[in-house]
C-alpha cells in the first residue's frame, strides 16, 4: 500500500467522526501505530481538526463526506466510461495543473477528470487564489481535445457555465444566475467559477482543460473578498459526489458537440441565466473602466454594453454592478 492509499484508507476509517484506537487503525491499515501518529499528524497538516487523545485514539471533530469515486463513475456515465478516466486525489496543487502536466507527458487528457478534496494552489482568472478547504467544496476539471483549433472554441467558458447550472438544478439547487465570462452566482453571490486552460495547436487541435470550482460546504470564516453563498445553502440536495458526476455528464455532452453548434447552441440559455442583465454595471479591462448596461452577449460570447454612442462589445474584462450615490 502506498503512503497516498494509506492516508486516504485512514480518512475513510476515521470520517465518521467517532473515536478510533491507534491499534484498531494500525491493524486496519496495516502500519504501526507509530505510522498511525505521523498519517494523523500529515491529516492535521490539511487543515482537519483530530483530537487525541491518550488511551482512547482519535477522532475528527466534524464527521467528513469524502469523493466516492464509484458514485462518481455511476452518476457521470456515459462521460466516464472506466475508473482510468477518473483521477482523485486527496491533496494537489490545482485539477487544471494535474490535467496539463499528463498531457505534456502522455500527449492527452480527451475525456479525463481530475478531482480533489483540496488544493493548495488552486486559482482563478487572472491568477487570484482560489479557497480550497479540505472535502468542503468541489475542485474538478475535464480534459477534451478538439480539432479546427482555438475558433471553434469562442464563448465555451459561458457554455459550460449553462451546464454546470442545469447538473446544479437537476440536484435540486435554485436561483442559479451567470455573470460574464464565468461566474456562477446564486442571489446574486458567488458561488463557483471557471477556468479554462488551453494547449496545443491553436489551428488545428487544440486541448482544453475545463476547470469548474463550486462552494459546496465552505466554512463561515474563509476570508473571502466577495460576497460567497454554498450551493448546499440553496438547496442541495445529493453528496459532492453525485453532483460532480452530474457535471462531468453535462460537460461530456457538451464537448461531444460543441465544434459543430458552438455558443449559439447556449446562448438563449446563458442571457435567460444572465445575473446583470438590464443593469447597470462597470467594466475593468487593465487601466480602463468603462460604464454602460449590460444588454447580455452576442453569438460568440462577448459582452454587449450599451453606453449613450451606442453599443460596444467587449472580448475581455471584469465586471461588477455600478455602485449608485
Amino acid at each position: 500500500m502506498t503512503p497516498d492509499s494509506t492516508l486516504f484508507r485512514l480518512l475513510q476509517e476515521v470520517s465518521d467522526g467517532d473515536w478510533h484506537s491507534g491499534e484498531e487503525l494500525g491493524v486496519l491499515l496495516g502500519v504501526s501505530r507509530a505510522a498511525v501518529a505521523k498519517h494523523v499528524k500529515s491529516l492535521a497538516e490539511l487543515g482537519l481538526h483530530i483530537e487525541v487523545l491518550k488511551g482512547t485514539g482519535y477522532r475528527l471533530m466534524a464527521p467528513l463526506e469524502l469523493l466516492d469515486a464509484e458514485v462518481i463513475l455511476a452518476e457521470a456515465a456515459p462521460a466516464l466510461t472506466a475508473s482510468a478516466s477518473l483521477r482523485t486525489h486527496i491533496d494537489i496543487e490545482s485539477t487544471n495543473g494535474d490535467l496539463m502536466s499528463l498531457w505534456r507527458q502522455q500527449g492527452s487528457v480527451h475525456g479525463v477528470a481530475s478531482l480533489a478534496e483540496s488544493q493548495s494552489a488552486g486559482r482563478g482568472r487572472r491568477g487570484r487564489q482560489w479557497h480550497s478547504p479540505f472535502a468542503r467544496n468541489l475542485y474538478i476539471s475535464f480534459g477534451w481535445h478538439f480539432t479546427g483549433g482555438v475558433a471553434v472554441l469562442e464563448g465555451l467558458s459561458l457554455a459550460v457555465g449553462v451546464v454546470v447550472s442545469r447538473a446544479l438544478e437537476a440536484c435540486g439547487v435554485s436561483g442559479v444566475g451567470l455573470k460574464w465570462p464565468n461566474d456562477i452566482l446564486i442571489e446574486g453571490r458567488k458561488a463557483g467559477g471557471i477556468l479554462i486552460e488551453l494547449g496545443g495547436d491553436a489551428v488545428s487541435e487544440t486541448v482544453a482543460v475545463i476547470g469548474v470550482g463550486l462552494n459546496v460546504d465552505m466554512p463561515a470564516d474563509q476570508a473571502i473578498d466577495q460576497p460567497w453563498i454554498n450551493v448546499r445553502d440553496a438547496g442541495l440536495a445529493v453528496s459532492r459526489s453525485v453532483l460532480a458526476g452530474r457535471i462531468l455528464r453535462e460537460m461530456q455532452a457538451l464537448c461531444e458537440g460543441y465544434a459543430q453548434c458552438g455558443f449559439s447552441g447556449y446562448r438563449d440559455e446563458w442571457i435567460a441565466k444572465d445575473a446583470f442583465a438590464g443593469q447597470e454595471v462597470v467594466v475593468h479591462r487593465g487601466s480602463e473602466v468603462i460604464n454602460g448596461v449590460a444588454r447580455g452577449v452576442d453569438a460568440h460570447g462577448e459582452l454587449q454594453l450599451e453606453q449613450p454612442e451606442g453599443v460596444r462589445t467587449f472580448v475581455g474584462g471584469e465586471v461588477s454592478l455600478r455602485m449608485r450615490r
